[in-house]
């Protein structure tokens, strides 16, 4: 049977390999929830992956390159939303529950500002932040922390 190709020549399956690439955090390996991007090097994460992993290092996930800061990343969120769209039954976007992105989206607000390398969260004036600080201790910790009505199961 032969594989499909796309007006580019490139094979269905391979065109969405490339799009799944796109909407994958590098930290978590699932579909980006509040995206953002790593300052000067432009690596993107999950907003409350980035937030959890630059409590403990100063260092990019990806490139190993100095962050010096993070942007929320609105065109990333936009193609996120045309592959949920588009491949709504794939794995990449059934993989998390609801519940799940929930908890992950009280942990980062767009727009909320957080300090590289350890400290207190910060607003944009400067002040504390008001959300609970979190640990980031990588899935199994993550998993165990959750508490919510319920049981999260990754």
């Amino acid at each position: 049977m032969a594989e499909s190709k796309n007006q580019g020549g490139v094979s269905d399956s391979r065109s969405e390999e490339l799009f799944r690439q796109l909407v994958t955090c590098g930290i978590c390996l699932q579909l980006y929830v509040d995206p953002v991007a790593l300052l000067d090097c432009l690596h993107l994460a999950c907003g409350s992956c980035a937030k959890q992993w630059l409590k403990s290092s100063e260092l990019c996930h990806q490139c190993r390159g100095p962050v010096r800061g993070v942007h929320d990343s609105h065109h990333t969120l936009a193609v996120v939303e045309a592959y949920q769209s588009v491949a709504p039954n794939s794995g990449l976007c059934q993989e998390r529950t609801p519940e799940i992105t929930s908890v992950l989206r009280s942990q980062y607000k767009p727009g909320q500002q957080f300090n590289i390398g350890g400290g207190d969260e910060v607003n944009s004036d400067g002040s504390p932040s008001e959300l609970p600080d979190t640990e980031y201790e990588g899935e199994e910790s993550y998993e165990s922390s959750q508490a919510y009505s319920g049981e999260i199961q990754l």
